[in-house]
């Protein structure tokens, strides 16, 4: 019997703001969750990434910010090859026969995060 496909989740829980270029609260750093879930097996990772300096032009004022936003920011800055690196260590991890219940993977714990996004 075919395995379920394995759904992913991406959700920012807390951005970091600081001073910018001049602009006060700018986003500076997302606190984001990925779930994975096959069945009724999850599997959760945590991370951190840092943005970019933000743009003056389209700059959004801490009162606007929402958690759809930062975890926006935060895919585009931590990139593609990154983001399926991550999705497919949680879902080989929910793969594991070995494994019963949740799953945790602590990637900045692995070194599977870089420094400059802790």
């Amino acid at each position: 019997m075919k395995k379920p496909a394995v759904s992913f989740v991406w959700e920012a829980c807390r951005i970091t703001l600081d001073e910018r270029m001049g602009m006060p609260d700018a986003a500076i750093m997302v606190t984001w969750i990925l779930t994975a879930s096959r069945g009724d097996r999850t599997a959760t990772a945590t991370g951190v990434t840092g943005l970019a300096d933000p743009d003056p032009s389209a700059f959004t004022p801490s009162a606007d910010l929402t958690p759809d936003l930062a975890i926006g920011w935060a895919l585009e800055a931590m990139g593609a090859e990154t983001m399926a690196r991550l999705q497919d260590d949680l879902a080989t991890g929910l793969s594991s026969a070995a494994v019963r219940g949740p799953v945790e993977i602590d990637f900045a714990a692995a070194g599977k995060v870089d420094e400059a996004d802790a």
